[in-house]
């Protein structure tokens, strides 16, 4: 009475599954098993199946298309009807394709079961099928339109067919075999081998379905396919020479070019991989897979045109890159892409595109856009596309047209002050659940010097119903486009500190790896020539103040100002939480909810004191701290200062000025040696009311003098915060903190030398002697050491360096987090030494030196020359000169190692030729 499966499983033969019901009485039970021979199809007669009900679910190693006409014929065997037999040409199963509108399958419809193998190309091959149809219809005869064959399709690497063939059924009473011989063409890799049926008799009241059975694909064997393949193409046609890259795979470092007819292939090593897809003229996709892949992985790259929006299908890097949102209305919208959040994600093309949608704290609107530079009294065409998407079994009001839900493009005009001039009537979707297009045209205002544009939704109904069981309801949009002619654009912006304009300022403008500097001038005013659309990383830094990074895209005349904050012998590291190294870098540690201010932005307003970053707290009911330890001297006075700010959304309540238990302060604790604490803690404590939150206050404690033992100074924030941040976005907000005092010398140069790499180093009022791409060198005042640091200092700065020890090729270097440019001075004048000095006695790797001798070779490629002043063997520069020349090389000593051995190399600032 049970139902059990019996396998039959046998070397050179498929293997065979068949379920039964056990009988009362005793039973024979006989297999026939079909050799494998050259087959290279897998479970070709469908007698493997894993699964045994329901009689639909597909068969291992087949795909049916589309969902829902296929059945399997033993459903027959085990529930027969009058008059009705299973059509099985051997073992236990075969494959029914049928239209049923039962199961919402359109009538007529085509239908396939179908497999998919590597073959070689230029080889021979025998496809094979056992094929039969059930004519209860009659639909089923010679020049009927239902039909079934055999295809043959052959595919290269992106799985496009470039061949294809069908072998039709003509014997409608009985079994046919259908039998189909051909040669792979040069560039098949792959051949996919299917019944095919269409149908026009609804299975539902007659039953009418082909059968297919045996399938055989004999011939050799494809050679492995690489572990990462696919095809790129535009608007379905190939696309050669696109660039396919590995964005975040050093140790592989693959990259390639799409053939003639757009396919391409690397292998990378097992993962998962960021793949990118770009070529000039086009916007770049980006997709992550595991390696290695057993289908293509293809993108469709869309040509920009006249499109003037970038990252137009959110498929860049940064899905949101050039692109800014607000919320609109008392509530919470969100926009995520949904390549990274809640599946099943919604694409039109490659694998990208923007979720907006309402969610907790409804009713809400969200707007993502780009604002870019337009010429006023001109033509513009707005397009994207969207669709619906509605969890199963979730009702909604989405599809109810003419309420306040709605999603379609937002467009708005603005003049050339910034001021809004005209927003556009919604151009709304319908609503549906599969995707359509949105399109409108109109003529930009005669004053329009920008326009706005991007999706759009309202919502009245919370997201987040049935979720995590169904998913989030929301609308989708990808490839959105604004068509016309791109006004004028640039970068441009002012550094002030404390509101004061400082000249002389370094701008380095990174755009994709490569940087420019610029120098502010008198007003403090930059001008950087910049490309339209391109993401740039804009760092400042000026010797008496602490860096500043921002990132922006340029979409028009872009002003990003700067405000900086002088060190002031304040003696933190980025105390203001804006270094390039991040937030949290320079010796910060944080215990409870502490969080970048920017994170805020995504639902509210953030605030800082000084841009671009600060630190927040939230709660609920939560204990949170930040903190630097820093050494200090006993006996003497500091002086520690945070700006603080009592913070709540317009849109919320706080309990800020109200309940006492909600609380903020500066903490200062002194530590021995050991890091154990020197008496208590002080607190300085904020001081709130419900008129001054949103509000900016100075905190400020001095220690008159520190403990004999004292050796660390911790300086830092604390709150208690009652309320729920996730509620009503309250939090207490920290940035520039100060320490000012008698610092302490770290370590000396010429010590760190002989530490272990990954040790953690601190050095302080070091001088730049040269500046390289990437690094710099440092020496004691003394002249006595000089080491290598990576990151940007300038020379004749005096520089504090935080970081950790490492060796690039035999080379010790500072891997700094972080810098502080304390103040500038004189340059240090190079040291003379012979070619001897350079590789034997007292090492002077690390110093500003100059050398000399005569030019005895070139290697114009390696981009350096070897001289000779006849006291030691040749010495290596790096630089430019000819052979025979004799000159004066000044730079710094640094160190490679070619082979075993470590060589000395001079680093070149200046070459010169000595006249003879």
């Amino acid at each position: 009475g049970t139902t059990q499966s019996f396998l039959v499983a046998a070397a050179g033969y498929f293997t065979q599954k068949l379920w039964r019901t056990i009988p009362t009485s005793s039973f024979v039970q006989n297999f026939n098993l079909v050799a494998v021979g050259n087959n290279l199809l897998s479970n070709p007669g469908f007698d493997e199946c894993t699964v045994h009900t329901p009689y639909t679910t597909t068969p291992d190693y087949w795909t049916v298309a589309p969902a829902r006409v296929f059945g399997k014929e033993s459903f027959w065997a085990d529930n027969p009807y009058p008059g009705y037999e299973a059509y099985i040409h051997s073992g236990a199963e075969a494959a029914g394709l049928m239209a049923s509108s039962a199961a919402s399958v359109p009538i007529p419809t085509d239908a396939s079961i179908s497999q998919t193998v590597g073959v070689q190309p230029g080889a021979f091959y025998v496809a094979k099928v056992w094929a039969r149809v059930y004519d209860e219809g009659g639909g089923w005869y010679e020049g009927s339109d239902q039909k079934a064959a055999l295809v043959i399709e052959q595919l290269n690497l992106g799985g496009a067919v470039i061949d294809s063939h069908k072998e039709y059924v003509t014997n409608f009473a009985d079994w046919q075999q259908l039998s189909y011989g051909f040669t792979t063409l040069p560039s098949t890799v792959m051949v996919r081998i299917s019944g095919w049926a269409h149908l026009i008799n609804d299975y539902d009241s007659t039953f009418d379905r082909a059968v297919f059975d045996d399938f055989e694909l004999n011939g050799p064997a494809g050679a492995p396919l690489p572990t990462l393949f696919g095809m790129v193409t535009s608007g379905g046609a190939p696309l050669a020479g696109a660039t396919i890259t590995l964005p975040y795979d050093p140790p592989y470092g693959g990259s390639t070019t799409t053939a003639s007819d757009g396919t391409w292939s690397l292998n990378p090593p097992s993962g998962t991989l960021y793949v990118d897809a770009t070529k000039a003229g086009y916007y770049p996709a980006r997709a992550v897979t595991s390696v290695p892949r057993s289908t293509p992985l293809n993108f469709g790259l869309v040509a920009i045109g006249n499109n003037i929006l970038t990252n137009a299908g959110f498929d860049g890097p940064s899905p949101k890159e050039g692109w800014s949102e607000m919320t609109i209305g008392p509530g919470n919208g969100y926009a995520r892409d949904e390549m990274n959040w809640v599946a099943p994600a919604q694409v039109y093309s490659n694998y990208n595109a923007m979720a907006l949608f309402a969610a907790y704290n409804v009713p809400a609107g969200q707007w993502i856009y780009q604002r870019v530079p337009v010429v006023g009294g001109t033509s513009y065409t707005a397009k994207c596309k969207t669709k619906i998407w509605v969890p199963t079994g979730v009702a909604s009001v989405w599809g109810t047209l003419g309420d306040d839900q709605v999603a379609g493009l937002l467009i708005k005009e603005y003049n050339a002050a910034g001021e809004l001039i005209l927003e556009h009537p919604l151009v709304a979707s319908n609503e549906l659940s599969t995707w359509e297009e949105l399109s409108y045209t109109f003529n930009a205002q005669p004053n329009a010097a920008t326009i706005a544009v991007g999706p759009y939704v309202y919502m009245i109904e919370d997201s987040s119903i049935g979720y995590p069981a169904y998913g989030w309801q929301r609308a989708s949009f990808d490839d959105v486009e604004l068509n016309g002619q791109l006004g004028p654009w640039g970068l441009s912006g002012t550094v002030r500190c404390a509101g004061v304009p400082v000249s002389g300022a370094k701008v380095a403008v990174t755009i994709g790896g490569v940087t420019t500097n610029y120098i502010t001038n008198s007003s403090g005013r930059y001008v950087a020539t910049v490309p339209y659309g391109a993401s740039c990383s804009i760092r400042v830094s000026k010797a008496g103040y602490y860096p500043v990074v921002k990132s922006t895209a340029i979409q028009g005349e872009m002003v990003v100002d700067f405000d900086l904050f002088e060190v002031n012998g304040n003696l933190l590291f980025n105390p203001n939480f804006d270094d390039p190294a991040g937030w949290s870098s320079g010796g910060w540690a944080y215990s409870g909810n502490v969080w970048p201010e920017t994170n805020t932005a995504q639902w509210g307003q953030a605030f800082f004191y000084s841009e671009p970053q600060a630190v927040y707290m939230r709660g609920p009911n939560i204990d949170s701290r930040i903190y630097q330890d820093v050494l200090v001297q006993p006996g003497k006075s500091y002086t520690a200062s945070v700006k603080f700010m009592p913070a709540k959304d317009p849109r919320y309540g706080t309990v800020w000025g109200t309940d006492p238990n909600q609380t903020a302060a500066l903490y200062v604790q002194e530590l021995d040696a050991n890091k154990a604490n020197v008496g208590s803690e002080q607190r300085v404590w904020a001081t709130v009311t419900v008129d001054n939150i949103n509000q900016w206050q100075t905190l400020t404690y001095t220690i008159p003098a520190t403990q004999s033992n004292t050796r660390y100074v911790r300086v830092g924030g604390f709150s208690h915060m009652v309320d729920n941040y996730d509620a009503n976005l309250s939090r207490a907000i920290f940035d520039n903190f100060s320490l000012v005092g008698d610092g302490v010398s770290g370590s000396a140069v010429g010590d760190l030398k002989t530490m272990a790499d990954n040790a953690s180093v601190r050095v302080t009022g070091k001088v730049v002697t040269a500046r390289f791409n990437g690094y710099f060198y440092i020496e004691e005042p003394d002249r006595s050491s000089g080491i290598r640091v990576t990151g940007d200092a300038d020379v004749g700065d005096r520089v504090d360096v935080l970081g950790r020890m490492g060796t690039v090729s035999g080379e010790r270097v500072i891997n700094a987090t972080n810098i502080i440019q304390r103040s500038t001075g004189p340059e240090l004048k190079p040291l003379g030494v012979n070619n001897r000095s350079c590789n034997v006695g007292l090492s002077s790797v690390g110093l500003r030196l100059t050398v000399w001798g005569r030019v005895v070779s070139v290697n114009t490629a390696g981009g350096f020359f070897m001289i000779t002043d006849g006291s030691s063997p040749s010495l290596k520069v790096y630089g430019s000169a000819t052979v025979g020349d004799y000159v004066t090389v000044t730079g710094v000593l640094g160190a490679e190692k070619p082979g075993d051995t470590v060589i000395p190399v001079m680093r070149s600032v200046t070459v010169a030729t000595v006249a003879e």
